[in-house]
């Protein structure tokens, strides 16, 4: 983020002077300052990328309930549990919310820093897939059944 900014503040707009006022040069001086507009941004993008590699990346197995390998994937290991949900989410398609994760037997909340989680555990994590939607629908189909049986026990 310090080489962004840099990067940022050693593009400089100002050294087109706004003293000439004729059109033709108005003109030049707006291509100029789209030209570099255009250099800045690209400066901007190397900078943001050299920083994107540089960060720290662990891989981490995700595995199913019987021990089979689903999956690795490679996080900043800065992130947090939600960030490796998403990145299994991008790999086998399975919704963050429909993901429970465990390590040795104990769910992983969303918040945890993965740097932490990971400093002394095998970087392995095992995947339940869960039905957010379906567990919803039961949930208000028995919610409708329990206010029927209540409303025909008080009519009779």
């Amino acid at each position: 983020l310090k080489l962004l900014l840099a990067q940022a503040s050693s593009c400089s707009f100002n050294r087109f002077s706004r003293n000439n006022n004729s059109v033709a040069m108005q003109a030049r001086r707006g291509a100029d300052i789209d030209e570099l507009r255009a250099s800045c941004a690209l400066q901007i993008q190397r900078a943001f990328r050299t920083a994107r590699a540089a960060q720290k990346r662990m891989m981490i197995q995700v595995n199913t309930l019987s021990g089979e390998v689903i999956v690795q994937v490679a996080v900043d290991e800065a992130g947090s549990v939600k960030t490796l949900k998403q990145a299994i989410e991008r790999e086998i398609g399975i919704t963050e919310q429909n993901q429970k994760l465990l390590l040795a037997q104990e769910m992983l909340e969303d918040h945890r820093k993965l740097k932490e989680t990971f400093a002394e555990a095998p970087q392995e994590v095992t995947l339940v897939k869960i039905d957010i939607a379906r567990d919803l629908l039961w949930h208000q189909a028995a919610a409708r059944i329990q206010r029927q049986l209540r409303h025909k026990r008080r009519n009779l």
